[in-house]
């Protein structure tokens, strides 16, 4: 049995032969070509040797050290400041600020706050603007504290934070007041920190240990 009686189903084809065997390929083009492209490559190389960007109204490129010089200095607003991250066996990290101040976002019953750190302070101070925020809403006979300023005396009310955190601080039921008078920032003061196992500053370096 034939192959074609075999396998039926599979179509047959004649080989092909080439009435004469094929051409041999031409290189002088080739040659021509290379040799114009190594000609071009040669008279634009000299066309731009020795000559300078400005010659051709671009401007020269900037070494690192000089962007450096001309960037703009770093905002000193709070919300342009950050906390560093937990450092093994110490805590929370806090860089000064530009303003000479160590900022710190908390979370403070579910809303975030900036504070800026006064160890000086006995207590958190709470802005009105901060203390709404909470939701907290006060009449002026709920005002009962009163503290003595550099600008005189003014009162505030005395809450109850029930959660207070950043990264591994966590501190609950925490005392604080709220501002009756309209102020910058919240403060951050002792009855926060003396809640702390401790902190201590370091230099430019705050340290708050959980």
């Amino acid at each position: 049995m034939s192959d074609e009686q075999q396998y039926p189903h599979i179509e047959r084809r004649k080989s092909r032969r080439f009435a004469e065997p094929p051409k041999r390929p031409s290189y002088a083009k080739f040659y021509a070509l290379a040799l114009a492209m190594l000609l071009s490559v040669v008279l634009v190389t000299e066309y731009f040797q020795g000559k300078k960007p400005q010659d051709f109204g671009l401007q020269p490129l900037q070494s690192a050290d000089d962007r450096l010089d001309e960037a703009p200095e770093r905002s000193a607003e709070p919300a342009a400041a950050t906390a560093s991250a937990v450092y093994a066996g110490e805590g929370i990290i806090l860089d000064r600020r530009p303003d000479g101040h160590f900022w710190i976002p908390l979370a403070v019953d579910g809303q975030t706050i900036w504070f800026l750190v006064d160890t000086g302070a006995s207590d958190m101070v709470l802005t009105p603007k901060d203390a709404a925020m909470l939701g907290f809403n006060f009449r002026d006979e709920e005002y009962t504290l009163t503290y003595n300023t550099a600008n005189g005396e003014v009162r505030a009310a005395p809450v109850e934070l029930q959660f207070v955190a950043y990264e591994s601080l966590e501190v609950w039921n925490v005392f604080a007041t709220v501002n009756e008078a309209d102020m910058p920032v919240s403060l951050l003061g002792q009855s926060f920190l003396q809640r702390l196992s401790g902190f201590e500053v370091q230099g430019d370096r705050m340290i708050l240990r959980p």
